[in-house]
């Protein structure tokens, strides 16, 4: 959901983890890694094709507020 092909075919995306979701990072090779921890919500990453940077929503103290994350 809300994911962009980078350049250099990797994926950000987000999952659903038990309780919570995730950021995840699907890497051109194959391997899968997980660029947040499992809190409530880790929401919609938006990135630019470049795969620079990822901007998401997160509810880490019970209020949304974007971040900006550098894999």
């Amino acid at each position: 959901m809300h994911a962009v092909w980078w350049r250099d075919g990797a994926l950000p995306f987000h999952r659903t983890c038990g309780y919570g979701t995730q950021i995840m990072l699907w890497e051109p090779d194959g391997e899968v890694r997980s660029l947040t921890h499992t809190l409530p919500h880790n929401l919609h990453p938006s990135s630019p094709a470049t795969g620079q940077q990822i901007v998401l929503g997160s509810d880490r103290d019970g209020n949304y507020e974007l971040y900006q994350i550098y894999p």
